[in-house]
């Protein structure tokens, strides 16, 4: 864009709402644009002669180009990969005749993870599959549109297929992560897929969570997925931890269980919050736990020294949720440090082992910085004591809705239109339905829905999703039906912690569109604790 936007403006994104061109994202529809793209892909070959690939994926955005062409081009295909693959396709086909082994590959990611409709790819593209939005405490395999992407990924590139995985916690790299038995899954997935190869993005910064630990499990697992996970974890934390190694691995299996707590626990990437799955009494047995390392290798100053490394993710979840456990803690009877002494303990571990970031474009120090000037609150909170809580339909908002009442019934029905939405991908703007929590009812809740759905498809695992934001999310189950049940179903979603403004919602499924989605009534009942 520095180069080239004032002179060629047309060659980017026109979008609806600045009504003008961007500089976010190239038109990939344009011509002109894909010929510049062409030029710069021959020059980097010409630098680079042993090249095998070229990637001409979009931008790390979603502000795709909504010009008429592009717009028609994914209205047809049902998908914005469609733009992705025009592009590549273009330069494919002008480089194959000088460089018939070199792939010109696109990713499947956000916005363009969904395959299209029809659409060819030419023999020598790939793909690189991308899928961020899951939850990452489970294997990839259990989102219901995860394979049968994937598959179709395969097909309509030839076979050229490869994985782009996530393995950390981006919103904080030091949190606790209870994800590390599902790398065996996945890779197994991966296999079955026929996969070209993976890609893994794992936490960083020296003090991160057990982050050589998933490095040891991604190099054993590529290699050989067959590979038992928790055999993989015992014999490293035995080479780490030595004397340790018993504790660090119960400490390891109470993220586990933790997480598996409740049905449809949300574990996201791209947040500090762990109060929905992980409780204060969790954290408390975690400190023990490495307590008791660090005593058990008294003996070894190297071994012991490898334990407090691992011990810097129990004493920042401790920090951010200090109220939580220092509340747990007077009900025990037993002390804890202070919140001051324990960002000291922080930071001193942080410059023990030259810790140089805590996520993304974030220095280690601002950590701390952060940390030592929002202290918590420390006044007891109040649980707000309810009475069960009916809210019918006309309680329900949302987008694209209409209000539907019979002489029996009355409720909320969301018409799901695929050329309108473009099977969203979990997009609240192009369809959802909504009840957010007012101040009066904040508080912790059992939340049931009474929904019904049609479905398009004999095995359509995912006509709807139901969630919580608080305001991230915490909460997701699927809603699966057969065509022609049109049956009101009670779905529970749980027992939440559930402050003023979060959201319960109901959102389309993704894998193929619904036919509709109808919500009569949530019913909220008190629940007194988590």
């Amino acid at each position: 864009p520095k180069e080239f936007f004032k002179t060629h403006p047309e060659w980017y994104a026109w979008r609806k709402k600045e009504k003008a061109r961007v500089p976010k994202q190239l038109c990939m529809t344009n011509h002109e644009a894909l010929d510049q793209l062409v030029k710069e892909v021959r020059r980097d070959l010409k630098a680079e002669p042993g090249r095998e690939f070229i990637s001409v994926a979009l931008p790390d955005n979603n502000i795709c180009c909504e010009c008429k062409t592009c717009t028609e081009l994914v209205k047809k295909e049902e998908a914005l990969s469609a733009l992705s693959i025009y592009a590549a396709n273009y330069v494919a086909k002008a480089i194959n005749g000088e460089y018939p082994d070199v792939k010109v590959m696109i990713l499947a990611y956000w916005p363009t993870e969904r395959p299209p409709k029809a659409m060819k790819m030419e023999a020598n593209t790939g793909v690189v599959f991308a899928m961020l939005d899951r939850n990452h405490g489970l294997p990839p395999a259990a989102t219901a549109r995860h394979n049968p992407f994937l598959k179709k990924w395969k097909q309509l590139s030839h076979g050229n297929v490869y994985i782009w995985d996530y393995y950390a916690t981006f919103g904080n790299f030091l949190l606790p992560m209870p994800n590390l038995y599902v790398m065996q899954s996945a890779f197994r997935t991966y296999r079955d897929q026929q996969v070209k190869g993976v890609f893994a993005q794992l936490p960083f910064g020296s003090i991160a969570e057990f982050e050589e630990l998933r490095t040891y499990l991604l190099g054993k697992l590529c290699w050989d997925p067959d590979l038992n996970s928790k055999a993989l974890i015992a014999e490293y934390l035995d080479g780490v931890c030595g004397k340790a190694a018993a504790y660090v691995q119960q400490y390891i299996d109470l993220l586990e269980n933790a997480k598996n707590r409740k049905r449809g626990t949300w574990i996201g990437v791209y947040s500090e919050k762990t109060d929905h799955w992980l409780k204060a009494s969790d954290i408390l047995k975690g400190r023990d736990l490495f307590l008791k390392a660090m005593e058990a290798t008294a003996d070894a100053p190297d071994v012991q020294r490898r334990v407090r490394r691992l011990s810097a993710t129990v004493t920042l979840v401790s920090i951010l949720r200090y109220r939580d456990i220092a509340e747990e803690a007077g009900k025990q009877k037993r002390q804890i440090p202070t919140y001051a002494a324990m960002v000291d303990e922080l930071e001193a571990i942080g410059k023990e082992f030259k810790c140089s970031t805590y996520k993304e474009w974030a220095p280690f120090d601002k950590l701390i910085e952060r940390l030592r000037k929002n202290p918590p609150e420390t006044k007891q909170r109040k649980m707000q004591h309810q009475a069960a809580r009916i809210l019918d339909a006309k309680h329900l908002r949302g987008n694209g809705l209409q209000r539907m009442k019979s002489d029996e019934e009355s409720f909320v029905r969301l018409s799901v239109n695929s050329e309108e939405l473009g099977y969203p991908w979990m997009t609240p703007e192009k369809g959802c339905i909504v009840y957010e929590i007012p101040e009066t009812l904040a508080g912790c809740w059992d939340v049931m829905l009474d929904i019904r759905a049609g479905a398009t498809e004999d095995q359509q695992k995912d006509v709807a999703y139901l969630g919580i934001y608080t305001p991230t999310e915490i909460c997701r189950q699927v809603f699966s039906v057969s065509p022609g049940d049109t049956a009101w179903q009670t779905i529970c979603l749980g027992k939440w912690e559930l402050p003023a403004r979060s959201k319960i919602w109901v959102m389309p499924g993704v894998t193929a569109p619904s036919r509709f989605i109808d919500v009569k009534k949530i019913t909220l009942l008190p629940a007194t604790s988590l």
